[in-house]
């Protein structure tokens, strides 16, 4: 719990100072029985990858939810993907859960933004929408219920989205 508020007193900063561009932000949940994240970013140039695993054998419930108006954001430095999320071997701005409850809240305002929801096993749900022109997002779900709603607004958007059930 510790950590989680470290980072997300690091989210804090991130959006207070806007003009700072081009910052990293790592965000790695202990295994636990909730695992919470809502960040709130203003900025461009932002990279951003957040990892929740659940605990073997335990009812847990991992959220991500991200609020982000801007430019570049996701994962720059390094960046790829292009062409319906480059049939997504993923990873610009990475939000990973691994097992139980999964929820995916995206909010994204701005252009050339890059991000890649993979959910493994349990209740996989995303729920995501993208506005700006050039963005692009990659969604894998694989195992569990898998429901995924996107919407993106503008031009020169690709989305691409895979989900398999045991």
């Amino acid at each position: 719990m510790k950590r989680m508020r470290a980072c997300l007193a690091v989210a804090a900063l991130l959006t207070a100072f806007p003009a700072a561009a081009e910052n990293s932000l790592v965000i790695l949940s202990d295994p636990g029985p909730l695992n919470a994240t809502e960040l709130t970013v203003a900025g461009s140039g932002n990279s951003l990858m957040i990892l929740q695993e659940a605990p073997l054998n335990a009812a847990a419930m991992n959220s991500i939810r991200v609020s982000l108006t801007g430019n570049g954001n996701g994962g720059p430095a390094g960046s790829s993907f292009t062409g319906a999320a480059l049939r997504s071997g993923l990873t610009p701005g990475s939000l990973t859960q691994k097992g139980q409850g999964n929820l995916v809240s995206l909010g994204v305002i701005g252009s050339h933004n890059l991000f890649a929801m993979l959910q493994q096993g349990d209740g996989n749900t995303i729920a995501a929408s993208i506005s700006g022109t050039g963005n692009q997002a990659a969604v894998q779900q694989f195992g569990g219920r898998n429901y995924a709603s996107f919407s993106q607004t503008g031009m020169g958007n690709n989305v691409s989205i895979i989900q398999r059930s045991r």
